[in-house]
């Protein structure tokens, strides 16, 4: 069995806490998008649990600090079910880039395995069970556009009258996430601007929704790498609606009014910016697609 796990984005990040467990709440309006790893599966029942990864990528962990693992222990311990599991992860989207691929592969697990067995787990309860593997775990069970609230707990899909154009811009180094949220100052909420953000989504007004493109982590990283300012500045210049951060960083979008204008946009960067960035033109997607 194979199947897509699809990368992520923030269309908006507001910071609104910080807990006295030391997690941040959040509120932010997430997105999945074209750009996905490709799992493969073999699935069987078994008296003896046994899970197995294998990758393509040369430094991802393929022992249980992979949440491709920990979501396989997750199903079992939720069904009492037994499995014998190997996965392959063919891995495009990049690592720690703000695109939440590796709870992307978790969420990915969790709905082929449970799908594999009859579906004996509810999804919405399957995606509350599924914070204990990581935050952003309970979006990517779901996918598509959502409001997802508290540490990504809360999720909270948003129908969406059509698919947006995008130009990703991934410079080739890795943000800890863990040391943005150490260093991020609490504000004022935004709450406003992100109830903006899902209404403009709801209308398909991809102008408004690309001018309250914000994410309250940006201005922590940007201090470690300023060409996270270049790269929005760029696409603002191709034609952008808005051009935002994803996560804590380094990834950065840009809203474009068609996927011509964002073909046109992404190869610009990617001559301009050569080997020191991955640029993808892409589109939202809704959901998810299994591929047989």
């Amino acid at each position: 069995m194979q199947a897509k796990a699809y990368a992520k984005i923030n269309l908006c990040l507001d910071v609104v806490n910080k807990r006295a467990d030391g997690y941040h709440d959040l509120k932010t309006v997430m997105q999945t998008v074209d750009l996905y790893d490709s799992l493969t599966f073999q699935i069987k029942e078994s008296k003896e649990k046994k899970i197995k990864l294998t990758s393509n990528h040369p430094g991802l962990p393929l022992d249980c600090r992979n949440l491709v693992c920990r979501a396989a222990e997750l199903f079992m311990k939720l069904t009492g079910i037994c499995l014998d599991i190997e996965v392959h992860i063919q891995k495009r989207i990049p690592v720690a880039a703000g695109l939440g691929g590796g709870s992307s592969d978790a969420g990915c697990t969790l709905r082929v395995l449970n799908r594999w067995a009859g579906e004996p787990l509810d999804w919405a309860y399957l995606s509350v069970e599924s914070k204990a593997i990581g935050a952003d775990v309970p979006f990517a069970v779901y996918g598509g556009t959502a409001l997802v609230e508290g540490i990504g707990e809360q999720v909270f899909p948003i129908p969406k009258k059509e698919n947006i154009g995008l130009v990703l811009v991934c410079p080739r180094i890795s943000v800890s996430t863990k040391s943005v949220f150490q260093r991020y100052v609490l504000d004022d909420p935004m709450e406003e601007k992100v109830l903006v953000v899902a209404e403009a989504l709801k209308k398909g007004d991809i102008r408004l929704l690309g001018q309250n493109l914000f994410n309250k982590l940006e201005r922590v990283t940007i201090k470690d790498y300023p060409l996270i300012g270049e790269i929005k500045n760029m696409l603002m210049n191709a034609g952008a609606f808005g051009a935002v951060m994803s996560g804590s960083g380094p990834s950065v979008f840009g809203v474009f009014p068609d996927l011509d204008e964002a073909r046109k946009a992404e190869q610009n960067i990617a001559y301009r910016l050569g080997r020191s960035v991955r640029t993808f033109c892409i589109k939202t997607v809704e959901g998810v697609i299994y591929e047989q």
